[in-house]
């Protein structure tokens, strides 16, 4: 099955994978692809430590959402991707 992946999350997922980290769309996004559902929540899990999440998209908005957990909140075109580490 193929996810047709908004230019936001894709640019997140991209930047994560052009720094070295493996990345994936997870959540709420798979399961409404997968009923045939548009949705608006793209969350990513990554190989990526908070910091290196940091890192990556430095020069972006960055929001500490919850780091104890290893999530960061980017902000790309005023959109929010959460990034969680595995």
């Amino acid at each position: 099955m193929k996810i047709n992946i908004p230019d936001v999350p894709r640019r997140a997922l991209e930047i994560l994978k052009e720094n070295g980290h493996s990345a994936y769309l997870v959540g709420g996004c798979v399961r409404d692809n997968l009923r045939g559902a548009p949705s608006s929540d793209y969350d990513i899990a990554t190989s990526a430590e908070p910091q290196e999440t940091k890192d990556a998209f430095r020069g972006y908005r960055l929001i500490e959402t919850g780091l104890k957990h290893g999530t960061v909140t980017v902000l790309i075109e005023s959109e929010p991707v959460e990034i969680t580490t595995f």
